[in-house]
C-alpha cells in the first residue's frame, strides 16, 4: 500500500481522494494532512442563522465537506444514508453526542469533545448523532462520508420522531486541470 505522503493543500487532499489506491484506508488519507488553516479559509463560507455545508469533491465513492459552524451552532439529531463517516475539526473543537432508541425515546449515550487532533468515525446502521459548535468562536470541520449522502433521518430529541430529508450544500468546489477553483 502506498502512502500518499504529508497532503499539503485541500487540492492535494482531493486528489488522494480521488485516486485513492484500492486497499488505502480513508483515515490513513486525512491522518496525511498537514494543511494550513490559511489554506482553508478560501472555502468557509458562515451563516448566522445555521452551520454551512461546503463540497470540496463528491465522487460515485466518496463526498468531503467542509462544514463552518458559527458559535453555540449545531446540528439536528441525525443519521445518514452512508455507509461510513469520518469527522475532523481543523479549527476549534465539536462536541459530538451519540445517541440510541431506548423504549421508542432517543437517549444520550455519549459526549465527548473533538479537537483538531481528533477523529470521529461512524459506521451503518449505528449513527445517531448531533455536533455542536463547543468553542468560544467559529469551528471548522472536515466531514468525509463513504458513499455520499443523498438523504438523511433528522430526529425530536423529545420524541424520537423522525423526518426524512434530502440534503444540499451552500456552495460546490470544483478543482480543473490548472489548479484553478471554481465555485457554483
Amino acid at each position: 500500500m502506498k502512502t500518499p505522503g504529508k497532503i499539503r493543500s485541500v487540492r492535494q487532499l482531493v486528489e488522494a481522494l480521488r485516486k485513492n489506491p484500492s486497499g488505502q484506508s480513508y483515515l490513513h488519507i486525512l491522518k496525511s494532512i498537514d494543511i494550513p488553516l490559511g489554506e482553508y479559509e478560501k472555502f468557509y463560507t458562515w451563516n448566522p442563522l445555521r452551520y454551512t455545508r461546503n463540497c470540496l469533491v463528491r465522487t460515485a465513492d466518496v463526498e468531503l465537506l467542509l462544514v463552518c459552524w458559527e458559535k453555540e451552532q449545531q446540528s439536528p439529531i441525525q443519521d445518514y444514508d452512508t455507509q461510513e463517516a469520518w469527522i475532523h475539526p481543523v479549527q476549534g473543537r465539536l462536541k459530538e453526542e451519540r445517541f440510541r432508541f431506548s423504549e421508542r425515546k432517543l437517549e444520550k449515550v455519549s459526549s465527548v469533545l473533538l479537537g483538531p487532533a481528533e477523529f470521529s468515525y461512524m459506521a451503518a446502521p449505528i449513527a445517531l448523532h448531533r455536533y455542536i459548535n463547543h468553542f468560544e468562536t467559529r469551528s471548522v470541520s472536515l466531514h468525509l462520508y463513504a458513499k455520499p449522502i443523498e438523504k438523511r433521518k433528522e430526529y425530536k430529541e423529545e420524541t424520537g420522531e423522525a423526518v426524512e430529508t434530502a440534503v444540499s450544500y451552500d456552495v460546490v468546489y470544483q478543482f480543473d486541470e490548472k489548479g484553478n477553483v471554481h465555485s457554483f
